[in-house]
């Protein structure tokens, strides 16, 4: 080779190199790389730390908790750097120190976190040992949707969605009753309680129950007399009531014992839909008639302030105790469940009431509310 080739050769060597530097120095300078799924591109997991356990979804500017595995053997800090896309790029806008605990059931990373946008957010977990330049999305990093709907999921641990989980709304409640039934012909169904606890919606009991002798209806469309129980979900009063002269044991709630002096009112005015006290008659029930069924009884708060209101719609739907045939419009349940709603209602949690049914194109589907 002659002294202009090896000039030539040498020169476009030096270029190449200098041009392999200059795309590592922008790679590095890049804000983050787009979003891959770990599995698709063959990040191996990451021998120390594990993939942060985080909500499907969140309610704008509400905290929650994230929380992941990492080896007890590692003492480096783990830090969660939270990235919102923007520009077709991931940017880390919030970094939080993550604390680290080692239970007998080996050390786990947690922290509290609040992210103040609605959208898709990644949080990837790290020590001091990695590297920032990595993408956002690695095998220690979650997706997460916020939502600017007041009542989006707050959390879910295990991945597995419970049927509050999946409801539309559930009117921001810490402790829902839920009754399904097969369908709106159905006359019988299954009560749940569920009750929110450290970020997870936990079944604490169910029961069969009994609905209306005609059914179930919309309660948007319900008439009083229709002998069907409603469908829909409703903030629950503050009180339960019953026959018993003293409060049963165990139960948190206001009481209210019936006298004959009690009435569940269905006249027209301010007192539609509500226990009254008189000496004279009231259009609507007599509550010490129902010395069975109203031995424990709860409102639903069908049609009842502070939820939506209409005269005509039906007032006085109950869950009480079970008489062994079908209802007016009421659900009833066995009498040892009645007792143990009584003593599992919180009156420092948002108490919900939902009746709804199971089939696949039912307007009435309990997880559209």
């Amino acid at each position: 080779m002659d002294s202009r080739k090896r000039l030539s050769y040498a020169a476009a060597c030096l270029l190449a190199a200098a041009l392999a530097t200059s795309l590592v120095a922008i790679a590095g300078a890049a804000p983050l790389a787009r979003l891959t799924d770990p599995a698709a591109a063959g990040v191996a997991p990451s021998p120390i730390l594990g993939r942060p356990g985080v909500p499907v979804a969140v309610t704008l500017g509400r905290s929650f908790a994230v929380t992941g595995s990492v080896a007890p053997a590692h003492s480096d800090e783990v830090t969660l750097t939270c990235y919102r896309r923007n520009l077709g790029a991931w940017i880390p806008v919030r970094s939080i120190a993550a604390s680290v605990t080692t239970p007998a059931a080996g050390a786990q990373y947690s922290a509290t976190v609040s992210l103040p946008q609605a959208g898709t957010w990644v949080i990837r977990a790290q020590t001091s040992s990695t590297s920032t330049a990595e993408p956002s999305f690695s095998a220690t990093s979650t997706a997460i949707r916020v939502s600017a709907r007041a009542d989006a999921i707050v959390w879910n641990r295990d991945g597995v969605l419970t049927l509050p989980e999946r409801m539309r709304y559930r009117s921001d409640a810490r402790q829902l009753i839920v009754v399904t039934a097969k369908s709106l012909a159905s006359r019988s169904g299954m009560m749940t309680v569920y009750e929110y606890r450290a970020g997870d919606w936990l079944e604490l009991f169910s029961s069969a129950c009994r609905l209306g002798r005609n059914g179930l209806c919309a309660g948007s469309v319900r008439r009083r007399g229709n002998g069907k129980t409603p469908t829909g979900i409703w903030l629950m009063p503050g009180f339960v009531f019953g026959q018993h002269s003293v409060k049963p044991s165990g139960t948190r709630l206001a009481y209210r014992h019936i006298t004959k002096y009690h009435w569940w009112s269905s006249e027209r005015g301010s007192h539609y839909n509500t226990w009254v006290w008189s000496r004279h008659y009231v259009d609507g029930e007599h509550l010490i008639h129902y010395t069975t069924s109203y031995e424990y009884a709860l409102s639903t708060g069908y049609n009842a302030k502070p939820n939506r209101c209409v005269y005509g719609r039906g007032a006085g739907i109950f869950l009480h105790v079970w008489l062994g045939q079908t209802t007016a419009g009421c659900v009833s349940v066995p009498r040892a469940t009645m007792q143990r709603v009584f003593r599992t209602m919180d009156p420092t949690k948002r108490r919900v009431f939902v009746v709804g049914t199971l089939g696949q194109d039912d307007p009435t589907r309990v997880d559209r509310y």
